[in-house]
């Protein structure tokens, strides 16, 4: 073989290689193409959850504030919110220091207060209240009382209502009788010192059912006396029971007339906003909290649980973005800077306490 045929072979052989190279190169830049445009994607999600739960927090915050007014003032604490519209702001790259609010951007918040003390703490009910509340056996409900005062060791309280499940007070059948209790009629949150528990039931709003088994009377006359409004004594209580507070089955320090236990539940929303002001690519996040007031308006959180997720509320194909030219090229960018306001106030996140 000549030195020409040699020379001719080794080049077609270059030729392949550097041809396989590059549809490898080809492949990965693909690849790498993908892999950021998923990764983007991703982080603007999370972006949106993080701005959607800034606005539930929001609510939150407001519902806080408007209980502390009703307390303080002596009104009726509101059952909820009306439809909370939050300021979305970004930082002006091109003016540092300044804050300009985002049109195609839009936050809201709904919210619910109920009242906490409307329920049975089971932290503070004997055996026989537990009974008549929840429906429950006589040993189902001995179970109870006693997995919160051992006859050795100290109290052990419950941290929430959910532990009547995990504690497997009930045996082999804890699944089937917990699925049967009605949860949304107890509470573990209502005494602000469990050593010396007192005003953690509201008879002005308590249920029926919690009526019957704490002031031990029947449940048409509980169902009656829940249709009463605005009593504000013992006194009161003892003539539309028909019997004596000594009588009750809890004792009267545990009564109030006057909730200073709610739970607030906030639905917050966040959206961009299309040329057409209809919004898409919509997060929706959840915030739950369980907020005790002292006399003086002063609160302590004692739970608080976060949820989010996002629903696409337009096509994106139908879907015309508003750019903010002057400020922000990409609509995406500088989410991380976008400030949901209420007042002009900030939040400290609660840790989460039993």
């Amino acid at each position: 073989m000549t030195n020409r045929q040699i020379i001719k072979r080794n080049s077609g052989a270059a030729l392949l290689t550097a041809l396989g190279l590059l549809v490898i190169f080809a492949m990965l830049g693909t690849a790498y193409l993908k892999y950021m445009t998923i990764e983007e994607q991703r982080v603007s999600m999370e972006l949106r959850n993080l701005s959607s739960r800034y606005a539930a927090k929001g609510g939150v915050e407001a519902a806080i504030a408007s209980i502390q007014s009703a307390l303080l003032s002596g009104d009726a604490v509101p059952g909820e919110l009306e439809d909370l519209v939050l300021g979305v702001y970004m930082k002006n790259t091109q003016e540092p220091g300044e804050i300009l609010e985002r049109e195609n951007r839009s936050a809201s918040a709904k919210v619910t207060i109920m009242d906490e003390c409307a329920r049975l703490n089971i932290n503070h009910a004997d055996a026989s209240v537990l009974r008549e509340a929840m429906g429950l056996s006589g040993a189902n409900a001995r179970a109870i009382a006693q997995s919160v005062m051992p006859q050795s060791g100290g109290p052990q309280w419950f941290a929430s209502v959910d532990e009547l499940s995990s504690r497997g007070l009930f045996g082999d059948d804890t699944d089937e009788v917990f699925a049967g209790i009605d949860r949304n009629l107890l509470t573990v949150y209502t005494a602000a010192d469990p050593s010396y528990p007192t005003s953690y039931i509201n008879v002005n709003s308590a249920e029926p059912e919690v009526l019957a088994a704490v002031l031990d009377v029947p449940l048409e006359t509980a169902e009656a006396i829940s249709k009463e409004d605005g009593f504000s004594s013992v006194a009161q209580l003892e003539v539309a029971a028909g019997k004596s507070a000594d009588s009750f089955r809890l004792p009267a320090t545990a009564l109030c007339f006057k909730s200073r236990c709610f739970r607030i539940v906030s639905e917050g929303s966040f959206s961009s906003i299309d040329v057409l002001g209809n919004p898409y690519r919509t997060s929706n996040s959840r915030v739950e909290a369980v907020v005790l007031f002292d006399g003086m308006g002063n609160y302590k959180v004692r739970f608080w649980s976060e949820a989010g997720q996002i629903e696409d509320a337009a096509e994106e194909a139908e879907v015309v973005e508003v750019e903010d030219a002057d400020v922000d090229a990409d609509a995406d960018e500088g989410e991380e800077e976008e400030l949901l306001e209420e007042d002009g106030s900030e939040e400290e996140e609660p840790s989460e306490e039993a």
